[in-house]
């Protein structure tokens, strides 16, 4: 396996694009029924199969994350041969957490009007390959980032920084 086996509430949710997938592998929903019960093992490996293709896909059309903690906020912008972060840490004394905000602009917005804050801009060079990093950050919390949303926390990168 290139990640990781998706989780039964994963896979419920992906219900249809696993039909899809047994389809184009020949398999029948009853020779699926019969698979899981007479040879385990095919039915595991079709379960890899299927969980790799998912997180490929998924991580191929992923240029953005963002991670957020009480009082830090971290994008990703994942390009080709190196991440570049743009983190926003709020002071002790901040009166807001990224854990009270609703949503992305919400917390944009609590930044825009909060003086306490330290911004990073950082670029890195990838140590694994560029879909191991973005696995391993999905993993680590990540969530998948809009690139409209990503260029409102750049421009917000850009002002605080004047």
């Amino acid at each position: 396996m290139l990640y990781r086996r998706l989780t039964i509430a994963e896979l419920e949710t992906l219900t249809q694009q696993f039909i899809h997938f047994l389809a184009a592998n020949g398999i029948a929903g009853d020779d699926w029924g019969r698979m899981k019960t007479e040879n385990r093992p095919r039915m595991e490996a079709f379960l890899d199969d299927f969980s790799d293709m998912v997180f490929q896909t998924t991580i191929e059309k992923t240029n953005y994350l963002l991670h957020t903690e009480a009082k830090e906020l971290m994008v990703f912008d994942m390009q080709e041969n190196h991440s570049h972060l743009y983190s926003f840490r709020l002071k002790e004394e901040a009166e807001f957490s990224f854990a009270d905000c609703k949503n992305l602009h919400e917390a944009i917005a609590e930044m825009e009007k909060s003086s306490p804050i330290q911004v990073f801009d950082l670029k890195r060079t990838y140590r694994q390959p560029r879909d191991r990093e973005i696995f391993i950050l999905l993993e680590s919390g990540c969530t998948i980032l809009q690139q409209a949303d990503f260029e409102a926390i750049r421009a917000l990168s850009e002002r605080v920084r004047k």
